[in-house]
């Protein structure tokens, strides 16, 4: 019998969006930083491509933060098109609401609204795993580690620096929650594993996110290790890492 499906939500700002990395861009330059995000959507995009094809039950969404469209079609959207085959479809939404926290319980909710059977009562429909795109050693076999664990039942999370998330996972069948109270915790990871406590944890290998410019270092760092097994991997974040490697270069220069 084939498992059931699993929802997969990447909520990001999309290429191109100057709200993007704000933080980073207090001291570096916008082009650097437009260029950095592409690259961190586009390999977490290819990610969850990779993730797709070696699991078919996974249900890839993407909500994206509104920004302009080229003749109707968002560069979030484009970017997906040009990654995913037609077989393979990622269903596109728009974030709303006033705060980051709206909006990640908003798309979370839509993604529930757009999956079938609906939601019954209050309780989620399919196990959902949720992603931002600043976490680029997100990759396949974590993305498919955190799937298998929710079909137990856990609730799944990968931590960032920092008390930060890269990556929670609610099972099928659980009451939900509001996430406000879990993101008033300064330690947003430790907020939100208090509020699915009534589920066993399963706690993944941490990544880093890059949120500030020190993170640059710490993401180039990994990565440089990383890279020299790429042979022996079957995915890596290249764009990120073009990007990275670009920046160094050019301080040295």
């Amino acid at each position: 019998m084939k498992p059931a499906p699993i929802l997969l939500l990447l909520f990001s700002k999309q290429p191109g969006d100057k709200n993007a990395k704000t933080r980073l861009r207090e001291q570096l330059s916008d082009s650097f930083v437009d260029q950095l995000h592409e690259a961190l959507v586009t390999d977490t995009l290819s990610s969850i491509r990779k993730a797709v094809s070696n699991d078919d039950t996974l249900r890839p969404f993407c909500a994206w933060a509104r920004c302009e469209t080229i003749r109707g079609v968002s560069t979030g959207e484009r970017l997906a098109a040009g990654l995913f085959s037609p077989t393979s479809p990622v269903t596109h939404l728009l974030q709303t609401g006033e705060t980051f926290v709206d909006r990640l319980e908003q798309a979370c909710l839509s993604v529930f609204d757009h999956f079938s059977p609906p939601p019954s009562g209050d309780h989620t429909p399919a196990p959902l795993i949720v992603i931002g795109s600043d976490a680029p050693q997100l990759g396949p076999d974590h993305l498919l580690r955190a799937a298998e664990e929710l079909r137990s039942g856990k609730f799944v999370l990968t931590p960032a620096p920092e008390g930060g998330i890269a990556l929670f996972g609610i099972p099928a069948q659980t009451r939900w929650k509001a996430l406000k109270p879990a993101f008033k915790n300064p330690l947003e990871s430790v907020g939100i594993s208090e509020l699915y406590h009534a589920h066993p944890l399963a706690l993944l290998p941490p990544r880093t996110d890059i949120d500030l410019p020190r993170d640059l270092s710490t993401v180039k760092a990994e990565l440089h290790l990383e890279s020299r097994l790429r042979s022996e991997r079957c995915w890596f974040p290249e764009e990120t890492w073009k990007v990275l490697c670009r920046q160094y270069l050019q301080r040295q220069a």
